[in-house]
This record gives C-alpha cells, structure tokens and sequence, in this order.
C-alpha cells in the first residue's frame, strides 16, 4: 500500500455509484485489456477446465478441473488474477477497497468493481480466455494433500456450467463430461468426509438479498453441484493457507474461534474474522485457511492474490506489510458487518413497501383477490406486516387465514404471533396448542423465549411410602415470566410421565390464555389510548401557547 492509499471509514450506507476518476481507469483498461492479455499469453502457462455457478450468475471467478495421475489424483483450480489488472492505489482500487464486497441486492448488484470488470474482463467467461491464478493440488490416493504449486496462467473456459446444466450431465452417461464430473464428485465426497467438520460457513462469499441468486447457506447433499463447488473451494483456500504459511507470508488470513478448538457448542457461534497470521478455521474444522477463490467480490481475496504474486515475481509486484495488513483486516472485518446491518435494515424496509402495496391491493379489490393463490411465504409475511405494524387484519383474510392455520400452512413462528397479538378473537382462540405434536412444543417454547418470556419447569420422581417400591408418583411444576412477572404458575402430580407434561402445558397454555386476555391485550389497549391521549394533549398545549402568546 502506497502512502496515498488510506484505509476509508465503515461504510453508513450502500454504496451505489464510482468516482469519476475510476471510471477513466476503467476505459484505460478496456482500451489495453487484449494487448494485456496478449502480452500475458506469451509468459503463462495454459489452463483449461469449466465453471458451475448458478444461471443468474455473471461474476465467474473460479474454474477447475481434475484427473487421475496413477494413484493420485491432480486438482487444478484457477482464480480470476484481479490483480494484475487493478494496480494497487489506483482509483478503482480505493473504489473496491471503499465497498471491501460486493452486494447482491434483490434486482442488481452492486459490484465491487465496475461491471465491465467483474463480469467482463476478469469473469472466466465461456469460451473466452482469462487472466488467473492457478492452484495445482495433488492428492495421494487417501486424499491427503502431498504437493502445492502456484503459478500465474491463462484459463480458458470449456464449459459454463450452472445447476440445472449440471443435473443434465449426470443423468446421461454419453454426455462427455459425465465421466469427469462424476470424477470430480467421488473426489469432493472425499475431500469432506475427510474434513472433522461438513457445515460449510464461508459466509462472505456473497453478502445477498436475493432469495433465489445466493449463496446463503442450504443443506448440502452429495452429489449437487453446490457439493462439488463447495468441496473444491475449500480444499483450494485451505491449500492456498497453508501455502502462504509454508512460505512465512503474511496475508489475509480467515480466523474462527481458534480459543475453542474441540468443544462442543450449542446456538450462534461468534463470526469468523480475517487476521494477517494464521490460527484456525473451527466451523471448517481446519487449521488452514484463507480467502483466495472470490476476488471479484471480495477485497481480502484481492489482498491474497498480491501476497502470491509478490513472492512469485517480486521485482514486478510489490507485498504489503505486516501493519498495513493488521490495518486492513480490522476495517475489513468491520465493513463486512456494517454492510450486512445495512442490507438487513434496506430489506426490512424494502418489504415493509412490497407488503403494504399487496395490503393495499387485497383492501382495494376486496373479494375480486383470490387469496388461495397467494403464496405461502407472501401470505405469511402479510400477516407478519399486519401484526408488527399493529394494524387490525382485513376480515376478507379472516376464512383463509383460518383454513391455513387448520392445514398447518402457517409458519410456527407467525403462528404464535398470531395467538398474542391478533386483535380478532375468532383467530387468536383459533390456534390450539397440540401437545402431541413435539414441534409446536418446541416452537412455543422458542417463541416464548425470544418474546420478554421464559420458562421454568422441572418434574421429581418421589416414592411413595404406602405402595410398592416400583410404584412411583411425578411431581410437575412450571413458571412463565414476563419481563420478570410471574404470569402463570402451575404445579400438578401424576402417576405417568407423558400424560404429566401432556396435562401440565395444557393446563399452563389455557392460564396463558387467561393473561393474554384478561391482562396483556388490556395492557396494549391502556399504552395505545395513553399515547393518544399524550398527542392530543401537547397538541392542546401548544394551541394554548399559540393564543397565549400571539
């Protein structure tokens, strides 16, 4: 990093738009970008191998390809060389620096670099030849990894591949790259089982809104094609750590809960966080890794890849120190997290407008809405509107609200939304507490639990002096709070451990019903008409005022 270079303030906002003087850079590259790439054919080594994202995906920075070499097996992945087009200081620099990612709203993206860049010239587009980074792996016959090599390359794309391409492949086994991905499957099923652990928690690699083009994370199953990626991925950024490691670099390394290594954890654990030295990785079950396979969208990916070059060809590239590093990780790891409280904060609002407007249209159009055809989320997440805006539910919605709560179409969280702060008592009354059934126990529970409420119950096992020693009574008891007031309190004995809890939650959800009724819709109604009547009396004063004084 040169002195110009500063590292810029946590983002307060998205941020939308590029300076005047990155968009001169970026004509300058689009000018010379063949010439660069001519030049750069001469003094690579070529590779060629294939792409699997999603359809929607334009930013293409990782290929790879695989084969067998005797007992071993040779992993070749190859990573857009972002690098060797944007010169470090330089204004897209500090543009791509500013934003540290890029964001994937619900319409567009918003690229870290220019899209010209991101999905032109640095994607590894079909058929088109790209300037990259390629890590060759081999792996004994174990899949223990026993070589690493690094060189800069040329990577032509054979074969963009997205999901549903992928699914056609491995159903027809005349397809020509049937074979190879089937390869390449056998060989990340490996690579994971291998791995102490399978939850996969890159959670960087797209920072999205969108629920259909990102890569939030799913249940991963063999053999998708997200498996296969996944996999491959891994093993490449964990190689690429250790071989910064091997060659005392420092660089953008990606850091999880090193302290607890081993245990056991229930619940959230604490994010992972990038650091100039290497710890350990606990949610990848890993003590190498870094981030090297995204640098289009990801900035410490970037910062990688000039670690490499610069120990690779020294006299061209030039390493950042220590301290700079150290610098950078922190504001990094903070702009990461700022952004994501931001696009959290722009979706909420985003939705609140796209559930307003559906409100509006039901309100409007009236029986004309067919609200069977709306579907199960969208009609969800109306009511979830409805209810946090405290606003009354149409009666129009009454009969289908009703007839999804009874065909179990109601998602459990708005389920027991609706149980506490529906005004309409022909809906609250209508949800029902089946104790057979042990997920709406739970989500009760949880519910509860993320609402001001908590639970406190236990059962004994007291023999009893007059009957046989095989003969044993259950001693049941539970507390619900609310912001610390005992609300209900129930105490019972039984002589059978199911039909104890059965009747003591029974029992506890009908006293939970008495308050809700008797006590905690009372309490809203007294804070919504003490709130009116404060407006309407500093509107009386300041009336006062206005003839009192003029």
């Amino acid at each position: 990093m040169s002195a110009t270079q500063l590292i810029p303030s946590v983002s307060t906002h998205i941020p939308f738009s590029y300076s005047k003087s990155a968009l001169k850079e970026l004509n300058i590259i689009e000018k010379n970008f063949n010439k660069i790439l001519k030049k750069e054919m001469k003094l690579r080594k070529r590779f060629d191998g294939i792409t699997i994202d999603q359809a929607c995906s334009k930013d293409l920075d990782d290929g790879f390809w695989g084969y067998r070499d005797g007992e071993n097996h040779v992993i070749q992945v190859s990573i857009a060389d972002i690098a060797e087009l944007i010169l470090r200081s330089s204004h897209l620099d500090n543009e791509a620096l500013n934003r540290a990612t890029s964001v994937y709203l619900m319409t567009h993206v918003l690229h870290m670099f220019p899209e010209l860049i991101s999905t032109n010239f640095a994607s590894l587009n079909h058929k088109k030849y790209r300037l990259a980074l390629t890590v060759e792996i081999t792996l004994d016959k174990n899949y223990d990894v026993i070589k690493i090599e690094i060189v800069e390359s040329i990577f032509y794309n054979r074969n963009r591949l997205d999901y549903e391409i992928f699914d056609k492949i491995l159903s027809n086994s005349n397809h020509e790259l049937n074979k190879d991905i089937l390869y390449l499957l056998e060989v990340a099923k490996n690579l994971g089982e291998k791995r102490k652990n399978l939850d996969f928690s890159d959670d960087d690699r797209k920072i999205c809104l969108d629920n259909e083009c990102s890569d939030k994370k799913t249940e991963i199953l063999y053999p998708s094609p997200s498996f296969l990626v996944q996999e491959i991925m891994i093993l490449t950024n964990r190689c690429v750590a250790k071989w910064l490691v091997d060659n005392g670099i420092y660089a953008m390394f990606r850091n999880h809960m090193p302290e607890y290594k081993g245990l056991e954890f229930s619940g959230m654990m604490e994010r992972a966080v990038y650091n100039p030295k290497m710890s350990h990785h606990y949610a990848l079950g890993l003590d190498f890794y870094c981030h090297f396979t995204s640098p289009i969208r990801r900035y410490a990916d970037l910062i990688v890849h000039r670690q490499i070059k610069a120990f690779i060809n020294p006299l061209k590239n030039k390493s950042y120190k220590f301290s700079e590093l150290n610098s950078l990780s922190l504001y990094i790891n903070e702009q990461i997290y700022a952004l994501k409280q931001l696009q959290m904060k722009k979706e909420k609002l985003d939705n609140e407008k796209r559930f307003e407007r559906k409100l509006k249209k039901i309100l409007e159009e009236g029986e004309k809405v067919d609200l069977s055809r709306i579907s199960i989320h969208t009609f969800q997440s109306i009511i979830e509107y409805i209810l946090e805006n405290d606003l009354e539910i149409p009666e129009i919605m009454f009969n289908e609200i009703l007839k999804r709560i009874d065909d179990n179409l109601i998602n459990k969280e708005i389920y027991f939304k609706l149980f506490f702060y529906s005004k309409s008592n022909l809906i609250s009354n209508r949800v029902y507490f089946d104790i057979k059934t042990k997920y709406y126990v739970s989500h009760f529970y949880n519910f509860l639990k993320k609402n001001d409420f908590e639970i406190i119950h236990s059962f004994d096992e007291n023999l009893l002096e007059d009957f046989d020693e095989d003969d044993f009574i259950y001693h049941f008891s539970i507390q619900i709070l609310h912001k610390g007031e005992i609300i209900v309190e129930k105490e019972l004995d039984s002589d059978n451990i199911q039909n104890g809890k059965r009747n003591l939650i029974l029992s506890s959800f009908d006293l939970l019903k008495e308050w809700r009724d008797n006590v905690f819709f009372k309490k809203k109604e007294t804070k919504k008409l003490w709130f009116i009547k404060a407006f309407f009396l500093f509107k009386f004063q300041n009336l006062f005022l206005y003839f009192k004084y003029f």
